[in-house]
């Protein structure tokens, strides 16, 4: 977000941008949340999990707002193609491992709920990532279903081929507003 503020250059790219296609990060998980960064992975208990969740999603919610309000006060979603992509689950079979899958997917839902607000409110389209590589319901394990990669974070070629596609399928013209 800072970035967007303040880096003059990429502000600059993206005034002149004809696409535009981003994510926006979980990083404030990371930093707020019992993690483990050597395995790269949720840690502390369920209760230790659920309690910092809610804070963290209010606060996400308000970052996800104000970055898309940042954005289009640079680039109006009429003059450019602007898309972003929820976030699919990662790390799907290390948090069931760990027995926190079912306190971390209620959260991780709410924050993607909170994307495709924000997204609504300035008429950008949404790839919807976590329902095709996890399920509406979350249940589908995106590596074995061979859309992330074995490292449980990153998109497999199967499944950066299958995200082109669905931005491809949200068509090619800019907001109407």
């Amino acid at each position: 977000m800072t970035r967007l503020r303040t880096d003059e250059q990429l502000r600059d790219d993206l005034r002149q941008a004809d696409v535009i296609t981003f994510v926006v990060p979980l990083g404030l998980f990371v930093d707020q949340c019992p993690f483990d960064p050597v395995a790269y992975q949720p840690a502390g208990t369920k209760a230790q999990l659920q309690a910092c969740r809610p804070q963290v999603v209010s606060e996400y919610k308000a970052d996800v707002h104000a970055f898309f309000d940042a954005l289009v006060a640079i680039r109006s979603p009429s003059e450019a193609l602007i898309r972003v992509v929820d976030n699919y689950q990662s790390m799907w079979q290390r948090l069931h491992d760990l027995g926190v899958y079912e306190v971390v997917r209620p959260y991780w839902q709410k924050t993607n709920d909170a994307i495709r607000a924000a997204a609504a409110e300035h008429g950008i389209p949404v790839v919807h990532a976590y329902d095709e590589f996890n399920g509406p319901d979350g249940q589908i394990d995106g590596v074995a279903a061979r859309y992330v990669d074995g490292d449980q974070l990153h998109l497999s070629f199967e499944g950066a081929e299958r995200l082109g596609q669905m931005l491809v399928d949200l068509g090619f013209e800019p907001a109407s507003s």
